[in-house]
């Protein structure tokens, strides 16, 4: 395994991410949501490649205070592009990391519930193998059309096409610069929580039991899934 690639984990506000879950829960309930995603990505780090290889990049202060405390290296996005979103926010990591003569870097967003560190080996050896040498790696989502991780080899200067169709837009991406890339699906980085329905089937996944119940203030039904943990929101 290559010792020498960098994390980069972007995030964006533990306040104001996850907004399209809004619908349905709380702010609190997402903030809680947003940091327990973090965490998770936190404790995969440590435990690969290691929290001095590992990048939060982020306009959040307490998303970076939380890096911070763990041990990770930190970029605080400018607040002036922090509205541009998730390719922006990429764009800057990615030319500060260069600048400094980063090696190979593994993109990963922050809400990948079931990624372990087999997962980024996966990502990697990908990156690294084959007889065609080494090469960009894209990971597709559940759905196939989005975009949940990237492996930048050193050599390679990519641009980022996070949004609709992402996964088509970054292929069309390394054929236009002429970059070798691969497509895979890595069933660990396949689910992200981008919606109601993203979440209900998550823990519908985690949890054997789950249930209607009707949400007599907001005069809605869902699928919630019992757990002490998750606390019934609307």
């Amino acid at each position: 395994m290559n010792t020498d690639c960098l994390l980069l984990i972007p995030v964006k506000s533990l306040h104001s991410g996850k907004s399209r879950l809004g619908p349905v829960f709380s702010a609190a309930f997402r903030r809680k949501l947003n940091e327990e995603f973090l965490l998770h990505m936190l404790g995969i780090a440590a435990e690969w490649p290691g929290m001095d290889k590992t990048v939060i990049v982020s306009p959040c202060e307490d998303v970076l205070r939380i890096a911070q405390r763990h041990g990770a290296q930190t970029l605080r996005q400018p607040l002036d592009s922090a509205s541009e979103g998730l390719n922006a926010a990429l764009s800057f990591a990615l030319a500060t990391l260069r600048a400094k003569s980063a090696g190979d870097i593994l993109i990963v967003p922050c809400d990948l519930p079931e990624a372990s560190v087999a997962d980024l080996h996966a990502m990697v050896s990908h990156g690294n193998g084959g007889s065609e040498g080494r090469r960009l790696v894209i990971a597709a989502d559940q759905s196939g059309t989005g975009t949940n991780g990237l492996f930048l080899p050193a050599e390679h200067l990519p641009d980022f096409h996070f949004g609709p169709n992402s996964n088509q837009r970054h292929r069309e991406m390394a054929i236009a610069r002429g970059l070798p890339f691969m497509n895979v699906v890595i069933p660990g980085l396949s689910r992200d929580i981008d919606t109601p329905s993203d979440y209900y089937e998550w823990r519908r996944a985690v949890l054997p039991m789950a249930v209607a119940v009707d949400d007599a203030d907001s005069s809605r039904s869902r699928c919630a899934a019992i757990s002490q943990e998750e606390p019934q929101e609307t």
